[in-house]
């Protein structure tokens, strides 16, 4: 079995009696058994919507492509994505009818405590320097789509940060 840091992680992600990942599909009732082999795939599939997003960062920040051309080519980043990790989906062992184990299910508040502050310290820093980025950097200064982008991204930023600091103070007042 593979070591624990280097397991499959997330809010879908389940394991059996036997250590193997099974990704659940609340909607489908359906779980996929990931294979040993698709696991480097699913990780960076996983993080297709993120991709298109850092596609999108690339192409009309640093290449300073047209924001027109920029987001359908991210959209079109985006499918093909899609439509890669529903072709790995379906060459996974498919389980219909799952039910995880209610044991399995691991809480973003399940971690030690210096963890979650680490996680909202990082989070936090991320939302301030993207803000003061924003109204330093001109070319973001000047141009309201990447001032926009740049205070959305600062404010989901701050709010996960926050909710890390949330937990570990809920954790303590009981």
């Amino acid at each position: 079995m593979a070591k624990a840091n280097n397991r499959i992680q997330g809010h879908n992600i389940f394991y059996d009696k036997h250590g193997r990942p099974i990704l659940y599909v609340k909607r489908l009732k359906r779980g996929y058994r990931i294979s040993a082999e698709l696991e480097k795939q699913y990780r960076i599939l996983s993080s297709r919507a993120v991709i298109a997003f850092i596609v999108f960062i690339f192409l009309y920040i640093l290449f300073k492509i047209n924001l027109w051309i920029s987001i359908p080519i991210s959209i079109a980043a985006y499918i093909y994505l899609e439509w890669r990790y529903r072709k790995m989906l379906e060459s996974c062992t498919i389980i219909e009818n799952y039910e995880p184990d209610p044991s399995q299910i691991k809480s973003i508040d399940d971690g030690k405590d210096s963890e979650m502050i680490l996680k909202g310290v990082l989070y936090l820093a991320l939302g301030i320097l993207l803000v003061v980025n924003a109204f330093v950097t001109p070319d973001i200064k000047n141009d309201a789509a990447m001032m926009t982008i740049s205070i959305c991204v600062a404010v989901v930023a701050c709010f996960f940060g926050l909710r890390y600091f949330f937990y570990v103070i809920k954790r303590h007042m009981k």
